[in-house]
């Protein structure tokens, strides 16, 4: 079975974001642990070697996905953007909507050493195309015209 241990508790997140009310801390038990195994994923389809449980950008990209689905403050919970007004000064935003949940973006994977574009590739189906950007030492023939 894959590892599905979180890269940080509920605890730890908590203390780095906010304190958690009511089903907040199941809910975040619950996107940590879903974090963890989407950058796990990603990171075994990607060929590389499995991340420490403390890998500090895991935790970093775990801790902003799961911050982005939750509201900054309790009292925007199900609220889809909010404004907020205070002398001269207005704050807005736009919430994240539950259908967006664990929106992971292409800074995200950068951070973890992934790439979102494909490396280049070299070869032909047979291995008779040789190296990128070197002419072969023999004749290529394409199609079969004879």
């Amino acid at each position: 079975m894959a590892d599905v241990s979180p890269f940080l508790d509920v605890d730890q997140f908590e203390a780095m974001f906010r304190p958690l009310v009511g089903g907040e801390r199941l809910l975040a038990d619950t996107l940590l642990s879903a974090a963890a195994i989407l950058i796990r994923r990603e990171i075994a389809a990607a060929g590389r070697e499995a991340l420490a449980a403390d890998d500090p950008m895991a935790i970093l990209v775990s801790w902003e996905v799961t911050k982005a689905v939750l509201p900054p403050v309790p009292e925007l919970d199900g609220r889809t953007s909010y404004s907020i007004t205070s002398d001269d000064r207005t704050e807005q935003g736009t919430l994240a909507a539950a259908a967006g949940l664990l929106d992971f973006d292409e800074r995200h994977w950068r951070l973890l050493g992934l790439s979102d574009t494909a490396d280049p590739q070299f070869g032909g189906m047979d291995g008779n195309f040789g190296q990128l950007g070197c002419a072969p030492s023999f004749p290529v023939v394409i199609g079969d015209r004879w």
